[in-house]
């Protein structure tokens, strides 16, 4: 089912469950990046995907907003749903620059009071190297970033990544420009503080007078971001080991009020969301 609700345009599973996982993508694409996810069978949650506010690919959408709107926007429409619906919670699935935007979001649904059980951050951009593409989009360099990649990656890339790449290319091609030169502006501008940014999301969170505290869960490919979560967040543990095996390629932190924060080497969305049922 697609529908368009105050400019969030989205797809949803529908079927009853106790929690919604919302589905959110990177910069430039739209709730079909989840589709097929979406039409599988190994769903056990009630599902929506949305699009991010501004990469619409419908033309008749043509404002942008700066990264405080988007998230606005997202959370005023989750909070709607989570009004309407007889629901314990919901969980958040962010990818890329949605993820960048879940810093953000979050703290609103928290003031919200919507429950946020789980939020899984994946690819978060924390330096200029896991910013690649929106580094080039702040450049202008839409039409020429199949070259860029195809030099900067050229002992990495694959015959699947160049085909990835170049659906991708061709999506943000239809969308908004405009809106992609302010939303990558912005990330570039704030990146460096994307690390601090994390730890002072996660303790908003955790002092926060809520009765629910979110998990945190990290999936990424850039192996600085475990360098810095163990750096940023050494203060804030309070059991001995610090560092946990969760099972292979997971190390777990046991935080604030008994809440985890688990970090891991990318996983299927099928494999994260198993994770934060066995942690709920």
């Amino acid at each position: 089912m697609k529908s368009e609700n105050s400019q969030i345009e989205y797809i949803e599973h529908p079927m009853e469950s106790e929690f919604i996982n919302f589905f959110i993508s990177g910069i430039g694409l739209n709730y079909r990046d989840f589709e097929n996810y979406l039409a599988s069978k190994n769903i056990s949650q009630r599902s929506i995907a949305l699009t991010i506010p501004g990469f619409a690919q419908n033309k008749d959408i043509k404002s942008s907003y700066s990264m405080d709107q988007q998230a606005e926007k997202i959370a005023g429409f989750i909070k709607q749903l989570y009004e309407d619906e007889l629901i314990k919670g919901i969980n958040l699935y962010l990818f890329s620059f949605a993820a960048d935007l879940g810093l953000k979001i979050l703290p609103l649904l928290m003031q919200y009071k919507v429950p946020v059980y789980s939020v899984i951050f994946c690819d978060i951009n924390i330096n200029e190297s896991s910013a690649f593409i929106t580094s080039h989009f702040e450049k202008k360099q839409v039409n020429t970033l199949q070259d860029i990649y195809k030099k900067t990656f050229a002992d990495t890339r694959t015959k699947m990544l160049d085909l990835e790449m170049s659906k991708y290319i061709k999506i943000v091609q239809g969308v908004n420009q405009q809106q992609l030169k302010i939303s990558s502006e912005e990330v570039m501008k704030n990146i460096a503080h994307y690390p601090t940014l994390i730890v002072q999301t996660w303790e908003y969170c955790m002092n926060h007078e809520s009765e629910i505290k979110p998990h945190f869960l990290f999936s990424f490919t850039d192996s600085k971001l475990q360098e810095l979560l163990i750096q940023k967040f050494d203060h804030l543990i309070l059991e001995e080991p610090k560092l946990k095996k969760f099972h292979p390629n997971k190390l777990q932190f046991h935080g604030i009020n008994g809440n985890h924060f688990v970090y891991t080497k990318k996983d299927t969305i099928q494999e994260l969301l198993a994770l934060v049922d066995t942690i709920r």
